[in-house]
């Protein structure tokens, strides 16, 4: 059922982030189940055997459910929950900077590139700017939710929607 009863953060089913010697990773559920508790965890991936407590670094359990895979740039891990919120936190403490609610869901991972994120939910298609402090930049509708995560290749951004295929690049300034 879609209402939000199922409590335990169960399932990894984003993709497992390495990053300066840490495995980052969020537990969630198929969103078909409503929200619920999620967590994300940060790991020491020097250990071997079952690292089960020794190799845990720290556990943030402030998000819902998550299936999106994080975004670590300049320190800074940025995970979206199925709920709609965007998380900010340090990588190495796991200490929240803020949460931004987007007031949709949403399913995509966030793209750190070029001092920005970059997320798409089931309304719009989010950037913000990235650091310490929360500061959205733009709010676009795409005409259908995207539930993709954005991708940049040779300066052009890549934005998938449910009937759309979005491809934003920067106007260049010719001289004379």
């Amino acid at each position: 059922t879609n209402d939000g009863t199922f409590l335990g953060p169960s399932q990894i089913i984003a993709t497992p982030v390495f990053y300066k010697g840490r495995v980052y990773v969020a537990i969630g559920q198929d969103p078909a189940h409503g929200r619920g508790k999620g967590m994300l965890h940060c790991i020491d991936a020097s250990g071997t055997g079952d690292i089960t407590q020794s190799g845990k670094i720290w556990s943030y359990d402030g998000l819902d459910r998550s299936i999106s895979t994080v975004a670590v740039a300049d320190g800074l891990v940025y995970i979206p929950d199925v709920a709609g919120r965007l998380h900010c936190l340090d990588a190495d403490t796991g200490k929240p900077y803020w949460v931004h609610e987007t007031k949709a869901e949403t399913w995509g991972s966030p793209l750190v590139a070029d001092g920005r994120i970059y997320l798409g939910n089931q309304r719009e298609f989010l950037i913000l700017a990235a650091g310490k402090q929360p500061k959205v930049l733009s709010k676009t509708r795409l005409g259908s939710a995207v539930y993709s995560t954005p991708i940049v290749a040779d300066g052009v951004l890549y934005v998938t929607s449910q009937r759309y295929l979005w491809a934003v690049q920067a106007k260049r300034v010719t001289g004379k």
